[in-house]
């Protein structure tokens, strides 16, 4: 599940982030990296890199709660690819079903559901209004069992 935002700057750092990703478009690597560190932890694992000697090297790499397994060295692609969010639903927020509408020329609406919760957002593509309602909806979903 999301990082839990219950203190006060915390959801101000959310609404920051989802502000940030709702009003610009294309791909960005950083809010990518943020988006990932609400869902997976950062740290060094041993993942087969191995020196001169055989010796093992730690890597650095993104690691998720729910298995404890790394998945991977750099960020998800969310504000570039659907692929990669509509993953995190049916990883952290099972059972969640979600649409997208993308007239051209215009703003893309996107609708997601989780029992009788759900959220609706606009952004300037597709994938950032998809990834913004997600983000809204488990945020609200983590609150309420909070």
């Amino acid at each position: 599940m999301i990082r839990p935002f219950h203190t006060l700057p915390d959801i101000m750092e959310l609404g920051l982030l989802v502000a940030r990703i709702q009003n610009e478009s294309g791909a960005d690597r950083d809010i990518d990296e943020e988006v990932m560190s609400l869902f997976f932890k950062w740290e060094e694992r041993f993942i087969g890199v191995r020196d001169e000697d055989g010796h093992q090297i730690p890597s650095t790499v993104w690691v998720s709660p729910l298995t404890n397994d790394w998945v991977s060295s750099g960020p998800h692609r969310f504000t570039g690819s659907v692929d990669w969010i509509v993953q995190a639903m049916r990883e952290f927020l099972p059972e969640t079903s979600w649409s997208l509408q993308a007239p051209s020329e215009q703003p893309a609406t996107a609708l997601v559901r989780n029992g009788a919760a759900f959220k609706a957002r606009t952004a300037l593509t597709p994938q950032r209004a998809l990834l913004t309602a997600f983000l809204c909806l488990a945020d609200q979903i983590q609150r309420e069992a909070a």
